[in-house]
C-alpha cells in the first residue's frame, strides 16, 4: 500500500481518517498543521500521496503551498485536497478535491484512483 502524509487540523477528522487509512493498509504520517507538514516534507521520508486540507490555521502554509512543496521535492507524489469551503474550489480546478464532510470510503476511493493514475 501507500505512505500518505495526512495534513488535517481538525482533530476528530484527522483521527478518523488516520484510523481508516491505517486499517486499509496504508502507512500514515500525520500532521495537524502546515508547519509540521513542512518539516516532514524536508526529510527524505518516502511519501506516495499528500492528503491535505486546503485551509490551515493562521500563520501556517495552506494546502496549495504544501502541495507545491511536496511536488517540488517529490515530482511523482499524488495529491488530494479536502475543504469545507466552497469558495476555494476554483483555486484547485483540475486537482482532485473532496468536499467536507468526507466519508472514509470516498477518501479511500480517491486514494486508489490517484495512485493508479500516478502509476499509469
Amino acid at each position: 500500500m501507500a505512505t500518505i502524509l495526512l495534513i488535517e487540523d481538525d482533530g476528530e477528522l484527522h483521527a478518523m481518517l488516520s484510523e481508516s487509512l491505517t486499517l486499509a493498509g496504508h502507512r500514515v504520517i500525520g500532521s495537524h498543521d502546515g508547519l509540521s507538514a513542512c518539516n516532514v516534507l524536508e526529510t527524505d521520508e518516502p511519501i506516495d500521496l499528500l492528503l491535505a486540507d486546503l485551509v490551515m490555521p493562521a500563520g501556517h502554509p495552506h494546502g496549495l503551498a504544501l502541495a507545491r512543496m511536496a511536488r517540488h521535492r517529490r515530482p511523482d507524489v499524488a495529491v488530494i485536497f479536502m475543504t469545507g469551503y466552497a469558495e476555494f474550489l476554483e483555486e484547485v480546478a483540475g486537482e482532485k478535491i473532496l468536499v467536507k464532510p468526507v466519508r472514509a470510503t470516498a477518501v479511500l476511493e480517491a486514494i486508489v484512483a490517484s495512485l493508479s493514475d500516478r502509476s499509469a
